[in-house]
């Protein structure tokens, strides 16, 4: 019953060194492929941010471009970010590897972590978007008649 009143680390080695985190070959070679794809994803993004900007200037001359800028700008804002996101990633990660910068490589995965912060905010926007839709149709469903 004494054992009860007992510290947890009674029984440990006060000299003992405890585990950390041990980056393997297998580790930087999967932290390396990663960066390749992020790097492809955020090419992909910026490509299409700068396909929104050329249809913004092609669609200037149109009577209705003012109604379209406010979706386009939205619409490339939301894809800028995570794009940017991802690409600091995939430099920062990997001029870490490269040099053996752990703080360089602690900011890249800050930026993951941005990323999917940003995506999961996004996610549940979306989310809230599609119930209040929802809810709005089941209305005016009960509401019309047949």
């Amino acid at each position: 019953m004494d054992n009860e009143t007992q510290p947890l680390d009674t029984n440990l080695d006060p000299g003992a060194i405890p585990e950390t985190l041990q980056i393997t070959s297998n580790i930087r070679k999967y932290w390396s492929e990663s960066t390749k794809w992020t790097l492809f994803f955020s090419i992909l993004g910026f490509l299409y941010v700068a396909l929104l900007v050329l249809l913004m200037l092609v669609g200037s001359k149109s009577p209705m471009f003012a109604a379209g800028l406010v979706g386009i700008l939205v619409a490339g804002a939301l894809i800028f970010i995570p794009s940017w996101f991802l690409f600091q990633f995939s430099q920062k990660v990997k001029q870490g590897l490269q040099t053996d910068d752990s703080a360089l490589a602690a900011t890249g995965f800050s930026n993951l972590r941005w990323f999917y912060q940003y995506a999961g905010i996004l996610m549940i926007i979306v989310l809230v978007l599609y119930a209040i839709m929802f809810l709005v149709l089941m209305t005016v469903a009960v509401r019309s008649p047949m």
